[in-house]
């Protein structure tokens, strides 16, 4: 079901007001974090039961945390969380 509205999450764009637009953009990142998070899970499933193997590369440490933030960014904004972002630059760029 998720599937199909991202197929089809252009065409669902065009038909809403513009008005509304902006909680399209919230539920669609919603559902692509959701979806994000359901393929990890089911990787360390995997890892777990010894089928996958992980590798290990370099990130970008900025373009991480700068990801991070706008995961959270809902909650920053509600008081919830404190997350003080900036980029780094006396620091590690890539780990």
């Amino acid at each position: 079901m998720l599937s199909l509205y991202i197929e089809h999450a252009s065409e669902v764009r065009a038909i809403i007001s513009h008005k509304n637009s902006g909680g399209l953009e919230i539920i669609t990142q919603s559902g692509d974090r959701l979806l994000d998070m359901i393929n990890d899970v089911l990787d360390l499933s995997r890892l777990d039961a010894n089928r996958a193997n992980l590798n290990h590369e370099q990130i970008e440490l900025n373009k991480f945390l700068a990801v991070l933030h706008s995961m959270v960014l809902s909650l920053i904004a509600t008081g919830i969380l404190n997350f003080p972002y900036g980029k780094a630059r006396d620091f590690l760029h890539y780990l």
